[in-house]
């Protein structure tokens, strides 16, 4: 009988390991699709200021924050938006869940977008930042939780 090489046991265990492990996570792939979906959504639509778009994309509870920033929009900061030859970019850098896999939290990175400046003064245009977002998944739907006005890492 022939024995088989220590190697090949260890690589066949490890593949097993993270078959295993793989298959322990709580979310299904459409969850995690639809967790996916609505950051990228909310982001592309919140960063070109398309304000109602992204309040669908939100708990009914974070919708004030959108209003709020609604309310600070000047004629001036949309006319800076006109003027852009392209729209904001957004890309997610990493989503972390919570143990329980009914929150969690995504990196975004924003390009070329608008940033509001102090109440009277225009905005200006912001290369790139990035922001974390909450989120809640229940019952397979996810939305974006906002604990106040989005506010880019330092």
């Amino acid at each position: 009988m022939k024995s088989i090489p220590g190697n090949i046991i260890t690589l066949a265990f490890s593949m097993a390991l993270a078959a295993l492990a793989a298959s322990c996570d709580g979310l299904t792939r459409n969850e995690t699709e639809e967790v996916k979906g609505t950051v990228m959504g909310f982001s592309e639509a919140y960063f070109n200021f398309d304000l109602n778009t992204a309040a669908d994309y939100c708990t009914p509870e974070s919708r004030k924050w959108i209003c709020f920033l609604a309310s600070n929009v000047q004629e001036a900061d949309l006319e800076i938006i006109r003027t852009q030859e392209q729209n904001a970019t957004v890309k997610v850098k990493d989503i972390s869940y919570s143990p329980d896999d009914s929150t969690g939290t995504a990196l975004i990175e924003a390009k070329d977008f608008l940033i509001l400046d102090t109440i009277g003064k225009p905005g200006h245009m912001k290369d790139e930042a990035r922001f974390k977002l909450g989120f809640i998944l229940h019952d397979g739907k996810c939305l974006i939780k906002m604990e106040g006005p989005l506010r880019s890492e330092r």
